[in-house]
Order: C-alpha cells, then structure tokens, then sequence
C-alpha cells in the first residue's frame, strides 16, 4: 500500500479512536494525494491528442505529395510504366501509355509483356529488363519495336532505371518510352529524297560531259 494512503488509513483510524481529524480534513487530504495523478493524466492526454495531431497533419502531407505525384506521373506527355523487379508484373501504367498501345491499365496491372505481345517481342523485353535490374543501372534503348493493339507497328525510345528498396536490392523498374515512329519514318523518306538527288546530280553532271542526255531521267524531257 502507498504511503500516502497509509497515511489516510492511519488519520481515519485515529479520527474514529480519538477524533483527530475531522471528515472535510479527510476528504482535502484525499484530494491533494490524488491531484498530482489527475495532473500526470491530464499531461498524457494532451500529449497523446498532440500526437494524433501531429500524425494526422503529416498523413495529410503524405497524401497530398502523392496526389501531386500521381498528377505528374499522370500527365506526362511520354509513356510509363512500373514493373514489380520480381515477377516483372506491370504496378503502374500511365495515360500515355495507354494511349500509345492501345491498352487500358486496368487491363495491364498485374500482368506481364507476355499476356500483350508476340512471344519473341516478350522474350526481348524481358531480357532488358533482366539487364537492368541485374546492371542495377539505367539503360538507354535507341529504338525497339513493338506490336500495337490499335496502331500496328511502332518504334520506340525506352529507357529503363532500377528503382532500389531501403535494403539497396531493385524492387522496382521503371520505363520510360517515347514514340519515335513519325520521326524514323521521316528521316528514311528524307534519306531516300538524298539519296534520289545524288543520283539526279551524277546524272545530270554524266550528261553535261557526255552532251548526250539520257531519255529516262525524272523530271527532265528530251526532245526526240
């Protein structure tokens, strides 16, 4: 037993021996041994309320830097997407790229390149990805092609980085594709239009030399 109620005991067995203390004594005893337990309860409540205050505002925080997040990664003008680095399982697959393959994300998460493309075309990302996740670095893929669900061919621009976890092992691949089709198909009709000026300039410079021009040349009539 505390001395404090000891001490309670022992007034209250003199006050019925002796009278020594009245009862309102008694009763302003009782209360000053228990203020300093009302006090002790009071400041772990109000700290307890400023924890969960605190906690709610940095959740708060939390959510709204996700948002944020979420609102980049959403909006971002070239294709992403997340794979998980064990199974190589889509976790994330934004608007563009739903948009350039032709495939909704909630018909991607949780599934793999092989559920979506030929088995070769599978084959050769997964072995990217196998490279960069082993690598544990970022690598740079010029150009890969890939069979669209509603655009047929396309060629793209893919860079993939390793997303590593708290224990320094990848846990994530992250890839990044621009659609480079229009600009390939643009520079090889350009190279063609080169191609077809060089052999009109040796043509035309074989007939300057020669003075007898030839009847096949495009764009250039000869008289008969």
């Amino acid at each position: 037993m505390p001395r404090s109620w000891r001490e309670a005991v022992r007034r209250r067995l003199a006050q019925m021996v002796g009278g020594a203390d009245s009862p309102a004594d008694e009763l302003n005893d009782l209360k000053e041994q228990a203020a300093p337990r009302i006090s002790q309860r009071e400041r772990e409540q109000a700290e307890h309320q400023r924890t969960e205050e605190a906690l709610a505002k940095r959740t708060a925080e939390l959510e709204d830097a996700r948002s944020f997040l979420d609102s980049v990664l959403e909006n971002l003008p070239v294709m992403l997407f997340v794979k998980d680095a064990k199974d190589l399982l889509f976790v994330r697959w934004n608007r563009a790229e739903e948009e350039g393959l032709g495939i909704d994300r909630a018909a991607a998460i949780g599934k793999s390149d092989y559920d979506f493309f030929p088995e070769q075309q599978a084959r050769f990302f997964e072995a990217k990805d196998r490279a960069v996740l082993t690598g544990g670095r970022m690598v740079d893929i010029p150009e890969e092609a890939i069979q669209t669900a509603h655009r047929g061919l396309r060629f793209l621009h893919t860079i993939k980085v390793p997303v590593r976890g708290a224990d320094g092992t990848p846990k994530y691949l992250v890839g990044i594709s621009e659609d480079i089709t229009d600009r390939k198909r643009a520079e090889e009709e350009l190279a063609r239009a080169r191609e077809q000026e060089v052999g009109i300039g040796f043509r035309i410079q074989q007939t300057l030399l020669l003075e007898q021009p030839p009847r096949d040349l495009p764009g250039i009539r000869v008289a008969a």
